[in-house]
C-alpha cells in the first residue's frame, strides 16, 4: 500500500518528493516516473523553484493536502516578499542558485544544517536554507553548509542513483562519491 506523507512544517518540494519516494520503497526516479509519468522530467529544473502544477497538484492530492500548503513547499513563499515573481531562467535575488547540468546540481545553492538533519526524526531539507540570507542556522547557531565532505555539491535527489537495491540513505547531506 502507497503511503503519501505530508511535507514537514517548512520543507522543500524536492525533499518532500525525496521522501515519499522512499516511504514506498522507491529510487526518486523510479517514484518520479510513476508518479508524474516518464515523459515529465521534473528533476532537469530546479523543482523548488520551477515547480510544475501538475506535480504539486499530484503531490497534494495522493497525500490528501491542499494545494496552497503543496505551494508552501516552494520558493513561491518569497514572491513580493524578496522578489517580484519567479523567473524561469536567470538567479533570483537572495535565492542561491542550484545551476543544473544533466540533472545534477554543480552550484552550491543547497544549504543545512547538519545539526538541525541529524537532529530530524526524518532529515529533510527546508525551503528557507536556499536563501542567502541564512549563513547560520537559526536555531543551533552554526555555520550552514552547502558542500559533501568531499567538496561536491548537495544533490540528495541522486544520493541512491547507481547503488543496486539500496533506497534508504544514511545522510542526506552526502553525494555518490562518498558511498
Amino acid at each position: 500500500m502507497a503511503t503519501h506523507p505530508h511535507p514537514y512544517s517548512g520543507e522543500c518540494l524536492s525533499s518532500w518528493i525525496v521522501r515519499t519516494a522512499h516511504h514506498n520503497g522507491l529510487k526518486v526516479q523510479t517514484f518520479s516516473d510513476l508518479s508524474f509519468g516518464k515523459h515529465n522530467q521534473i528533476w532537469n529544473r530546479d523543482i523548488d523553484k520551477l515547480a510544475p502544477n501538475f506535480v504539486l497538484q499530484t503531490m497534494a492530492k495522493r497525500s490528501g493536502i491542499s494545494l496552497k500548503l503543496a505551494a508552501k513547499t516552494t520558493l513561491n513563499l518569497y514572491v513580493n516578499r524578496l522578489f517580484p515573481k519567479i523567473k524561469p531562467s536567470g538567479i533570483l535575488r537572495w535565492i542561491n542558485p542550484l545551476v543544473l547540468h544533466h540533472r545534477k546540481h554543480t552550484a552550491y545553492g543547497m544549504q543545512y544544517c547538519p545539526i538541525c538533519l541529524s537532529e530530524d526524526k526524518e532529515p529533510h531539507f527546508r525551503i528557507a536554507w536556499r536563501l542567502s540570507l541564512f549563513t547560520f542556522c537559526p536555531i543551533h547557531k552554526v555555520m550552514m553548509k552547502d558542500r559533501c565532505e568531499c567538496g561536491a555539491s548537495v544533490n540528495f535527489h541522486r544520493i541512491e542513483l547507481g547503488k543496486v537495491n539500496i533506497i534508504d540513505v544514511a545522510a542526506l547531506d552526502e553525494c555518490l562519491a562518498m558511498w
